[in-house]
């Protein structure tokens, strides 16, 4: 995964664990309380609040991903080395947004070309196919 656009698969809800938590029992047991009642200390979670993401560092024996938010910014020109026409997706500024650490299994790899080719993902710009 390292190096790849991904999407984030939604993170499960409140009413989703609740339901995890009484398959078949009835109540809630006290032990899964806590796990329910947990509330983030910000609601608007900062993977709520973008499309798409690169990531910058990924740990295959903990399944475990280091990404970095990205911006659309505008449209590749119509003849423009096969990415005519789509969009053009660079990270985010470090001032504007700082990167997240999830669990690899909620990341879904997206067709994507690196179309400078640099080796600073900062000047980097990528085409969605």
């Amino acid at each position: 995964l390292t190096n790849k656009v991904v999407r984030l698969i939604p993170k499960s809800s409140a009413v989703d664990r609740e339901s995890f938590f009484q398959r078949g029992k009835g109540a809630v047991q006290p032990e899964f309380q806590a796990v329910l009642n947990h509330k983030a200390e910000n609601p608007d979670r900062l993977e709520e609040n973008y499309s798409f993401y690169y990531v910058l560092t990924y740990i295959p024996d903990i399944k475990w991903v280091r990404l970095a938010p990205m911006e659309q910014k505008g449209y590749f020109p119509k003849n423009f080395r096969g990415c005519g026409g789509r969009s053009r997706w660079t990270l985010v500024p470090s001032s504007r947004a700082r990167e997240i650490d999830v669990s690899a299994q909620r990341c879904v790899a997206v067709r994507s070309r690196a179309v400078k080719k640099t080796r600073d993902a900062d000047k980097e710009e990528w085409a969605l196919c």
